[in-house]
């Protein structure tokens, strides 16, 4: 500018970096650097100026007069005197690699980090500076391979269970896979016993032959595992049931134990075991209470002051006093009897008048089924379509007509000997007679009276086969007993004195010396008797029932014998090889 003094100006230049900023004059002597375009431009000092300072951060490297110094500082004296080295970031892949606590499991996680280039950050000349890098390109990470992956988990002791399909995913991009599995161990199954009917606590439980009573599930073997580490995990060998087998039962392929016979069922020590009789060891005496079975009882010892009963049969090893025993089917006293109550052949007798019943029952309603098969068939044949109820009451007409009747009969009967007719079989007539209600109202088909007909002919079975061996009661002395007995009442010893027997059926007492001395014989049926006597009080009374035959050997003086039609007579005098026929006599 024409006219006017120049005057020198200050520009103010900021040295980054630095805790102080200086200013320098565009006259200074001292030099400068600055960064242009990313490149280091160091101006030198004028005169006795003082020469640029550099400095770098973290990710450059200074290099002056040839020799490495770091980040600095270092005197920029002449251009080129200072250069900036900066490093590169190379790409590169992250790979983590995670295993279960069971070892079981491995998952690998793969980042890939890409790589930087760098350039120096510009900055305006300045005594002082510090050297700054900025991205100046971002540099593509590769895929790993698959050798590397695999390279990774041979590293990491992972060798068992590897994931080939995980590791291409993870080499196509996937970020995290689970890469290896190992076999987890298959533990043993111990074998386990359900007891059904057997109590658990030892008492003993009367069953039929065929009850269920336990069920045993078989051990089951486990299967070793494998790690991914490939270190095996062995299983223990499974435990065998703790079950012994014992008499009267079976152990079926399934593992299904069943009892074999009617008896008593009863698990001890690991043993189950069937027995046929209730067995109590020693003697019975009152405070043992009453001692019942819907099975068989066995005493060892003797009954004194006792109660017995029995559904099926009782046996006493030694003697019986001041006792009741009752038995169904069967009793056998092994020593005397006195003063005691014997009552045998009862359940004998109810299921045989059961049976009576029930054995017509099948017939009819099997008749009954095949009648209503065939006319059901023929009026197809001819082209009529008969109601099911039509045909039921037309055959019902012809071949059952009192089916219905009979049945009630049956149920009556076993209702009355309530406790002698096993539950189950009661239970099944009753469903037999409300499926047969339930046909004749159209409520159930036609097609169930074939389920009638075979509960009537099962039951009728089970009623023959629990009949088919005679009562009996076998004792070798009775002295002022009260005997009732269905079936044969033997007495093997010297007899019975002063006892009251009733026998329906057969007495035999015709052992060398036997004698039955004084009470009552109320006879329907036939007695051998080596020798009646009347013995003291009232003496001795047969009675006999029509068709009754008495046979002895000898019957002394005062012997009384009442037959049928209310006739008595008392022998006067010894006879031997009697005969008395009541009906005979009666004629």
């Amino acid at each position: 500018m024409r006219g006017r003094t120049a005057r020198s100006a200050v520009i103010p230049i900021l040295k980054t970096g630095e805790s102080r900023a200086d200013t320098v004059s565009v006259h200074s002597p001292d030099g400068t650097a600055a960064v242009v375009g990313g490149a280091l431009v160091i101006v030198p000092p004028a005169h006795d100026g003082r020469p640029a300072v550099v400095r770098a951060e973290p990710g450059i490297e200074l290099v002056a007069d040839g020799r490495e110094s770091g980040a600095g500082p270092v005197e920029a004296a002449a251009p080129g005197g200072v250069e900036a080295r900066l490093t590169e970031d190379a790409p590169r892949v992250e790979v983590r690699i995670e295993v279960t606590r069971d070892e079981l499991g491995a998952t690998m996680s793969v980042e890939r980090l890409p790589g930087t280039r760098y350039r120096l950050e510009d900055q305006p000349p300045n005594h002082a500076i510090t050297l700054r890098r900025l991205v100046a390109e971002r540099v593509p990470c590769a895929e790993p391979t698959l050798d590397d992956l695999r390279a990774a988990l041979d590293a990491h002791g992972i060798v068992y269970g590897v994931l080939d399909e995980a590791l291409e995913r993870l080499g196509r991009g996937a970020f995290s896979e689970t890469v290896a599995r190992g076999t987890a161990p298959v533990q043993p199954e111990d074998a386990s016993i359900t007891l059904l009917a057997l109590d658990g606590g030892g008492a003993e439980r009367f069953v039929r032959a065929g009850t269920l009573l336990a069920q045993v599930a078989r051990p089951k073997r486990g299967q070793d595992g494998v790690t991914v580490t490939g270190e095996a995990l062995p299983v223990p060998d499974p435990r065998p049931a703790e079950l012994r087998i014992g008499d009267g039962v079976i152990v079926e392929g399934d593992g299904r134990v069943v009892a074999t016979l009617d008896g008593h069922a009863r698990i001890a020590d690991g043993v189950v075991a069937v027995a046929p009789a209730l067995v109590h060891e020693g003697d019975v005496r009152g405070s043992h209470g009453e001692i019942s079975s819907p099975g068989s009882i066995r005493v060892t010892g003797s009954v004194e002051d006792g109660l017995l009963r029995a559904k099926r049969s009782i046996a006493v090893d030694d003697a019986v006093r001041r006792s009741t025993v009752e038995a169904g089917h069967t009793l056998a006293i092994g020593g005397p009897a006195f003063d005691s109550v014997l009552r045998v052949g009862h359940t004998h007798a109810a299921l045989e008048a059961l049976q009576l019943l029930t054995g017509p029952l099948a017939r009819d309603a099997a008749r009954l089924q095949q009648g209503c098969g065939q006319l059901i068939s023929a009026s197809r044949a001819s082209g009529r379509d008969l109601h099911p109820l039509r045909v039921l009451v037309m055959v019902m007409e012809r071949v059952a007509p009192d089916l219905e009747q009979h049945v009630r009969g049956a149920l009556a009967e076993a209702d009355r000997h309530r406790g002698s007719v096993p539950y189950d079989m009661l239970s099944s007539l009753r469903a037999a007679q409300e499926d047969l209600d339930a046909i004749r109202i159209g409520r159930l088909p036609l097609s169930r009276l074939g389920g009638v007909a075979a509960a009537f002919e099962q039951e009728t079975a089970r009623l023959a086969e629990l009949t088919a061996v005679p009562p009996s009661c076998t004792a070798p002395f009775l002295q002022k007993c009260a005997a009732e007995v269905i079936g044969t009442l033997h007495v093997t010893g010297k007899g019975a004195l002063e006892s009251n027997l009733r026998v329906r059926g057969r007495l035999e007492l015709a052992g060398e010396g036997a004698i039955l001395r004084g009470g009552v014989l109320d006879l329907d049926g036939t007695a051998t008797v080596a020798e009646l006597a009347p013995g003291a009080g009232d003496g001795l009374t047969v009675v006999l029932a029509p068709g009754s035959v008495l046979e002895a050997r000898v019957v002394h003086p005062g012997v009384r014998v009442e037959l049928p039609g209310g006739r008595a007579q008392r022998l006067a005098a010894v006879a031997t090889d009697v005969r008395i026929a009541a009906d005979d006599v009666a004629a």
